[in-house]
């Protein structure tokens, strides 16, 4: 399972970039980083997932459905409060800009 630790670390790279250029552009407006941010928290929601699931398929017939709508939830919740921090830090830095 070498590959898999492998990958999993790329894909933290590659998230931990993604949220490091959302933070790096001041100038963009928070429409437009929103995607990405939601697209950063996703791939992590979605790495837990995989981590869940499969420490539960040691065990007979699991029933993950509970674990991945919690994390979908989740999911929501992170990207709405992400939402809210940058409209909160950008209307600090300009204010009545937005």
């Amino acid at each position: 399972s070498d590959s898999s630790v492998v990958s999993t670390a790329d894909r933290l790279k590659a998230i931990q970039s993604r949220l490091k250029a959302i933070q790096s552009v001041r100038a963009i407006r928070v429409v437009e980083t929103l995607p990405l941010l939601a697209k950063a928290v996703e791939d992590k929601v979605e790495e837990v997932q995989f981590e869940a699931v499969r420490s539960l398929s040691v065990l007979p017939y699991p029933d993950v459905t509970p674990i991945l709508k919690k994390a979908a939830d989740s999911r929501y919740e992170l990207v709405k409060l992400a939402a809210q921090v940058e409209l909160d830090r950008r209307e600090k830095a300009n204010p009545g800009s937005f």
